[in-house]
């Protein structure tokens, strides 16, 4: 359908998912076809838009890593991204990415080709299986979140078929609208069962998950499934093969809606037309979760196929095509061009020569690699038994071939296990390989103390893991991320490389893809946004050929926890350092203004002392040849001699306190008599309390007790208390 471009296109894929279910194998799909046809993936990991929880639709900040400078061409899984915005929100936020040519998965949009499956008729397939082969009359659905276009689909064909049939309509049949994950199953399960108690006998849900956590929920409750209730999924999900019992679904068929949307894409990239949008037919692939028996089983044991009399070689045309087409019905999805009639050529070959090596040899080219999936490994056998349909009639007339033929196919059915149990094996030993690297990673990630030491592990960390390369981007605001980014670490199998770090990108998506990193000619990159909830990090872009879907959101979790730690760490950091040197200047001030206080009070007792000590020599009378003074000047030398007592208690307050602060205020521990010390505070106190109008009474016992203490502080303590009460007494007395 494609060739390979004349140079390699970088085409862009926004994923909602890309871990586990349909977002897996739709990734894998396109990167896969990709590679094939020469061209370059960058695909930008986020989630559905304005998903309901927060924590995760703060991711989509990757999707505006988008550069249509860089870029050639979009694959949109819009489907996915518009379950809470409905076909007008999608359209919007298109918008910003035109005039890259652009291709849908699942959401028709207009200007967008797209890639859909036809779920309505999916849908009534499913409902058609339940009532002609099952006899099932009242068919409950958990319909999925409301505005996704599958979910309106699948609805609209359910309500027509229970019309159709005569069903009952029923309105309490349909549950209420629940997000796609299993848990929510349980939920819905309840309002069905135990609030509005309706009956049913069979089930349908929008999807594998829901299915499978509904069945759960039944098997819980006592409900005998299939014998009481058949159920059906959608999505042919890996765990509704696995489930007890086998999950009878229909295919979303996710890897050809890959294929097909790269195709397109490529296609319009070289200016080619496309149509509009591409359906896809589905089909219901049965198994035992409906009450049908296992397929296989009933293939393995057909009769022959009826040939007409003149039909004796395989080599007749017709033949060959009937066979031929009867092979491609099987459910393998295989890269492998024209594989039944390369596996039907190597077997006819065997007959011919009695060898084994042909068919055998072809068989095991076309199984490998081990990393096949073990799903399609048990559609190989439905292929083996549909060449023995077709052999036994052929060669029923030349026993030795016949008896070869038998051999052959036993051979290559006991091939086609012993390659699923190594593949088994082999997808189990990569899955904890990956584990313990990514548990690895953890340890030594939450030891990181700096953003240095942080990417020094990644680099060393990140190529175990199956990245060969990749870089770190920080948001240099993580307010407005698309004010610039400053790049923290760049690495590829040479390590880290650090010429590379610091530079600053005004527009953050000029990273993506990034340069000069030595990337492989057919890359795959994935862009994850690193974020904690609303607080936008960064990004982080890894070469993602070798490394597993399922560990890339457990990847991003980690590092944008790690990040955010030494982030913390180093903002404490400077947050201490601040307050020490912040302490340093507060006690260097500190101790200028002790010593400030302390020089300027000593300047000021020398004066103050000396003008108390003459006053109260004019006090005394009849001392030497000194005259009495009259009783006007006594009473001023007296408020003058109170004022400088009161003034030196204030000066030495200050230089307490400067003492103190400087550890240097000490107290003496003497005999003291408590009258003594009373005695000049009264006479001081005095004249503060007249000279403010109020009373001044005193009371002190004539005979007081000698106690140890320091006279001089115990003057002042009392002292300071008369002050105070007399500056806060405006009227009365103080006593």
């Amino acid at each position: 359908m494609i060739t390979r471009p004349v140079r390699p296109y970088t085409i862009g894929y926004l994923a909602s998912s890309m871990v586990e279910g349909n977002g897996r194998s739709l990734w894998l799909s396109i990167k896969d076809t990709a590679r094939a046809l020469g061209a370059r993936l960058v695909t930008f990991a986020g989630a559905e838009l304005r998903y309901p929880e927060p924590f995760y639709h703060h991711a989509n900040q990757v999707y505006r890593l988008v550069d249509r400078q860089r870029l050639d061409g979009l694959i949109i899984w819009s489907s996915s991204l518009a379950g809470f915005i409905g076909p007008d929100g999608m359209k919007k936020f298109c918008q910003q990415y035109w005039p890259l040519p652009m291709v849908g998965i699942g959401l028709p949009l207009p200007g967008v080709p797209t890639v859909v499956i036809d779920s309505y008729q999916g849908m009534r397939a499913a409902m058609v299986h339940l009532i002609q082969v099952h006899g099932r009359r009242r068919i409950a659905f958990l319909r999925g979140p409301d505005p996704h276009r599958d979910v309106q689909e699948r609805l609209r064909a359910y309500r027509d078929v229970v019309t159709e049939f005569g069903l009952d309509d029923d309105p309490d049949l349909i549950s209420p609208p629940c997000d796609w994950f299993e848990e929510y199953a349980a939920s819905a399960m309840r309002v069905l069962m135990e609030e509005r108690r309706v009956p049913f006998d069979g089930l349908i849900a929008i999807n594998d998950e829901l299915a499978y956590g509904a069945m759960v929920y039944m098997q819980e409750k006592g409900v005998r499934l299939p014998e009481e209730v058949a159920v059906i999924g959608s999505d042919n999900s890996a765990f509704g093969r696995l489930c007890t019992p086998p999950l009878t679904t229909v295919p979303n068929h996710n890897r050809e809606r890959g294929r097909q949307a790269v195709h397109m894409l490529l296609a319009r990239i070289d200016g080619a037309d496309v149509p509009e949008t591409v359906t896809l037919s589905t089909a219901v692939k049965v198994r035992q979760s409906c009450g049908c028996r296992d397929p296989y089983i009933i293939q393995a044991n057909q009769s022959p196929a009826a040939l007409a009399p003149s039909s004796e070689k395989i080599e007749s045309e017709e033949l060959r095509s009937r066979v031929i087409s009867q092979l491609q019905q099987t459910s393998i999805e295989k890269n492998f061009p024209d594989w039944p009639e390369k596996l039907l050529d190597a077997l006819t070959d065997s007959l011919d020569t009695q060898t084994e090596k042909p068919f055998l040899g072809k068989l095991q080219e076309l199984l490998q690699p081990a990393t096949i999936p073990v799903s399609e490994l048990r559609e190989w056998h439905a292929a083996l038994s549909e060449l023995r349909r077709w052999i036994i009639p052929l060669e029923q007339g030349q026993p030795e071939r016949l008896e070869h033929a038998e051999r052959l196919l036993h051979q290559a059915r006991l091939m086609v296990g012993e390659i699923a149990a190594r593949s088994q094996g082999y997808q189990e030993w990569l899955r904890s390989r990956q584990f313990n690297n990514l548990l690895q990673l953890r340890q030594e990630t939450s030891a990181a103390e700096t953003l240095d030491h942080l990417m020094e592990i990644l680099a060393r960390e990140l190529p175990r893991l199956g990245i060969a390369s990749g870089c770190l981007a920080r948001y240099l605001d993580s307010a407005n991320p698309l004010a610039g980014a400053r790049l923290v670490l760049a690495f590829n199998e040479s390590g880290r490389l650090q010429g590379l770090e610091g530079q600053i990108f005004t527009a953050p998506n000029q990273l993506v893809p990034p340069a000069r990193l030595n990337l492989p000619p057919m890359f795959s990159l994935v862009v994850h946004p690193l974020n904690i909830g609303a607080e936008q990090l960064g990004y982080l872009i890894v070469e993602a050929s070798a490394f597993d879907a399922s560990g890339h959101t457990v990847l991003r979790d980690q590092i944008s926890t790690a990040l955010k730690n030494v982030l913390l760490i180093e903002q404490n950091l400077q947050l201490y350092r601040e307050a020490r040197q912040s302490q340093q200047l507060a006690e260097e001030a500190n101790s200028l203004k002790s010593r400030f206080l302390s020089m300027v009070s000593h300047e000021l007792l020398t004066p103050i002392v000396l003008l108390a000590g003459l006053s109260e020599m004019m006090l005394r009378e009849g001392t030497g040849q000194r005259p009495p003074l009259p009783d006007v000047y006594r009473q001023d030398l007296t408020r003058i001699h109170a004022s400088a007592q009161q003034l030196g208690s204030l000066v030495r307050d200050v230089l307490d306190l400067a003492r103190s602060q400087v550890g240097q205020l000490t107290l003496t521990q003497r005999p003291v008599q408590l009258a003594d010390v009373l005695k000049p505070v009264e006479l001081v106190s005095e004249q503060l309390a007249r000279g403010k109008g109020l009373d001044w009474r005193v009371s002190i016992p004539e005979q007081l007790p000698q106690v140890m203490g320091d006279a001089s502080r115990l003057q002042q303590v009392v002292f300071n208390l008369v002050n105070n009460a007399v500056k806060f007494t405006t009227q009365g007395s103080v006593t």
